[in-house]
């Protein structure tokens, strides 16, 4: 198999000016290198996408709304936190100084980037935002809802296509939690989300990231897709902790890619991934351990109904030198339909001996016998059905601060199970399974 066989179609027809700022890093001459690159023969790429089908898009034509659709980050207003647009700095970057002028050398380097979500970018970019949080800055919350509407109904017959990215930039000792939310206005248009997001954090700093796709799902007279890449690159004890959640798109592919660079570093990855209809999720997880003494933990969970699809791939590479380092993976997958499918492959490239590494895979269906207990327990078919998963997605769930995420995860759920919302009463709990298999609920 080769490059070639990705069915990349009218995605590598750019339809956009960017910013002239831009006009350097975003150049005529480096957009064809990227069409050139992504349709050039590469079989670990082409092996990286073979689950990730882009056949609609041979005959679609986009319409692209990034320069309209671009939304404006809401944050704490903090002294030494610094939003700007990409243009912005582009336009000053011969007169930067001190952290911001760091920062847009990292930017500049990651948007020439050739990984293939990065070139596709490049080709239907307009704009974006950097973040800069300076040394032992407390940086609050910022919050960015990238949100693809109908715009201009002379284009409804085109895919709706919109290329956000985000940058942000941890100083030493800085902390900061980012949410970015990812959606449509409903079935008025097909949508492609085609999203970049990077995080840089230097020594002791924290970062709090929650990633929320919620695109619309198996509606009659649209289709939505949703292509993404996350990384992120972790200094000496700096923390990156990640929550991510993919409950719609009916086409759905996250690349995450996290390096921890020096020792002491950390990074949490938590995952719930949901499928209905005929959805397929695919997840891309790459963590490199680079350096001694740095810890990470990936848990991903993914439920699918109906006739969807689920893939996990997960590689954890310890670089030689790299001792004393401690990763674990899990991926447990629920099948809630025979025609659902779930495939999991984790990937442990260990090139030390002195390490603790462990990872884990499961997939399987609901328990009969379970389910039939607690129904002579007094609850109904859609309270046990519930009441089987709720552990399933706990552990998600409880890191959610957000109610609007948590119903929204609920929500998911119910789709996945194949219930309606009516079926879920007003006030409901949330069943808690390990309490009723104890004997502690009623």
């Amino acid at each position: 198999m080769s490059q070639r066989d990705v069915q990349w179609g009218t995605l590598l027809e750019s339809n956009i000016t960017p910013h002239p700022a831009l006009a350097e890093l975003l150049n005529p001459q480096q957009r064809a290198q990227a069409v050139t690159s992504l349709t050039a023969r590469d079989s670990q790429r082409a092996e990286a996408w073979r689950y990730t089908r882009l056949k609609g898009f041979n005959d679609r034509s986009l319409y692209n709304v990034s320069a309209l659709a671009q939304a404006t980050p809401s944050y704490t207003d903090v002294s030494g936190l610094s939003v700007y647009r990409i243009s912005d700095l582009a336009t000053r970057s011969a007169h930067l100084t001190g952290l911001t002028a760091e920062a847009w050398s990292w930017v500049s380097q990651q948007l020439t980037s050739q990984e293939p979500l990065q070139l596709l970018h490049t080709l239907h970019a307009s704009d974006g935002w950097v973040v800069v949080v300076e040394d032992d800055v407390q940086g609050g919350d910022l919050e960015l809802r990238h949100i693809i509407s109908s715009g201009d109904q002379t284009q409804a017959g085109k895919v709706h296509l919109n290329a956000p990215q985000l940058w942000v930039y941890l100083g030493d000792r800085a902390q900061l939690k980012v949410t970015e939310h990812f959606g449509d206005d409903g079935e008025s248009c097909s949508t492609l989300a085609l999203s970049l997001s990077g995080f840089s954090l230097a020594q002791k700093s924290q970062l709090t990231y929650v990633r929320a796709q919620q695109s619309s799902r198996d509606l009659k007279k649209t289709d939505h897709v949703h292509l993404s890449r996350v990384s992120a690159q972790i200094a000496a004890d700096a923390s990156f902790k990640m929550t991510s959640l993919n409950l719609g798109s009916d086409l759905c592919r996250l690349e995450l890619d996290v390096s921890l660079e020096e020792s002491g570093a950390e990074t949490d990855l938590l995952g719930l991934y949901l499928g209905s209809g005929s959805a397929s999720i695919d997840q891309h997880l790459t963590l490199r351990h680079l350096a001694p003494q740095c810890v990470s933990s990936q848990r991903f969970k993914g439920a699918f109904g109906d006739h969807s699809k689920g893939i996990f791939t997960g590689r954890v590479i310890v670089a030689p030198g790299a001792h004393t380092t401690t990763a674990d993976q899990y991926n447990p997958n629920l099948i809630l339909s025979e025609r659902a499918k779930a495939i999991t492959r984790p990937q442990l490239e260990i090139y030390n001996d002195q390490v603790e590494c462990s990872h884990g895979a499961t997939v399987g269906q609901l328990d009969e016998e379970a389910l039939f207990y607690l129904k002579t327990r007094g609850l109904s078919e859609a309270e046990a059905l519930r009441a089987l998963t709720a552990a399933f997605v706990g552990e998600v769930r409880a890191e959610l601060e957000d109610s609007a995420l948590i119903n929204a995860v609920d929500l998911g759920l119910l789709t996945t199970l194949g219930l309606e919302p009516h079926e879920r009463s007003v006030g409901e709990e949330w069943i808690d399974w390990e309490q009723l298999i104890s004997g502690e609920l009623p």
